[in-house]
């Protein structure tokens, strides 16, 4: 019953029955101090936790977690070091904490303090940390550090040098990825693209994407539509846009802006009408203006053979 109210969200049930059990055990107990905890009431989790007769490993990794994400850092770590006894998953949510809360360095001492075996989890979030610090040596050094590396390791690692624009690591990289045993996904190849810049490189990119099953993928033909837009290639932006079986509002605003710059202002308003067909709306009432204007501004032949309407 406990369960069952806390997994409906019905805390003010789940207290009132907690108050009226004859008999709590330490689960029951975590139950409730989670439950809080999960819903951001960390006064009444702490109130809790306090009155707790006894306590296991688990409980004091969840009020830990709790206080990392709502950002009370401090109170995460004394309550990490008055810990009786830890397991990995306390070192690695200690990690996990203090680099999700930009304290790079103090997240490197816990990392450097875990016991032996560390787990995937624990690199992963340090390597993150320090590419998000744009301290790219140091997370490559920890990247090949590793004993084991996963997908997550992979794309930490070239998204971290993908937003630092470093080109020549990401090619590397990628290229290294390619022959481990470990295969990119979309995140992977969004990263990749970040860096490209001929319609070649972009096109090899399309290619790897077609071959794995991956360009289903909304949120990869977005990125695909705007390097394709940007070098020029218009049809081959096209042939994405129409691959794609799940289209958001980005991806009709790409396309539209794609017909636009290359003067297909007639194919613009097409796809406009096609978007608004299809319960997309405008972020702005002068957006298509603009477009149509950028179209009719433009000097560059439109060459694309397609009746949009009939998409």
């Amino acid at each position: 019953m406990l369960q069952g109210y806390v997994r409906s969200g019905m805390l003010r049930e789940a207290r009132e029955l907690f108050d009226q059990m004859p008999e709590r055990n330490v689960v029951t107990w975590t139950v409730m101090v989670r439950a809080y905890a999960d819903h951001g009431h960390f006064q009444e989790a702490m109130e809790l936790f306090d009155r707790m007769p006894q306590r296991n490993v688990y409980s004091w990794n969840i009020m830990i977690s709790g206080f990392f994400r709502a950002g009370n850092v401090d109170e995460a770590v004394r309550l990490f070091e008055r810990m009786p006894d830890r397991n990995a998953v306390s070192w690695t949510t200690m990690v996990t904490g203090l680099a999700q809360n930009g304290r790079v360095s103090m997240a490197r001492e816990f990392f450097d303090r875990m016991p032996e075996n560390r787990d995937a989890t624990a690199w992963n979030a340090m390597i993150t940390a320090y590419a998000n610090a744009g301290q790219m040596y140091k997370a490559q050094r920890l990247f090949h550090s590793m004993p084991a590396k996963d997908l997550v390791s992979w794309n930490a690692i070239i998204h971290g040098y993908a937003n630092n624009k470093h080109k020549s690591e990401v090619m590397r990289l990628f290229l290294l990825m390619l022959g481990s045993a470990v295969s990119p996904d979309r995140f992977t190849l969004i990263s990749v693209l970040l860096t490209s810049e001929s319609t070649v490189e972009v096109g090899q990119i399309h290619g790897l994407a077609t071959t794995r099953g991956l360009l289903s993928d909304t949120s990869l033909g977005n990125a695909l539509l705007t390097r394709y837009s940007r070098s020029g290639d218009l049809h081959s932006a096209w042939q994405v846009f129409n691959m794609l079986h799940e289209k958001d509002p980005i991806t009709w605003t790409l396309m539209m802006r794609a017909f636009a710059n290359h003067g297909c202002a007639s194919y613009a308003l097409q796809a406009f009408a096609q978007m608004l067909q299809h319960g997309y709306k405008p972020s702005s009432t002068i957006f298509i203006a603009g477009l149509v204007d950028e179209g009719h501004a433009s000097r560059v032949h439109c060459r694309l053979s397609v009746q949009v309407g009939n998409r």
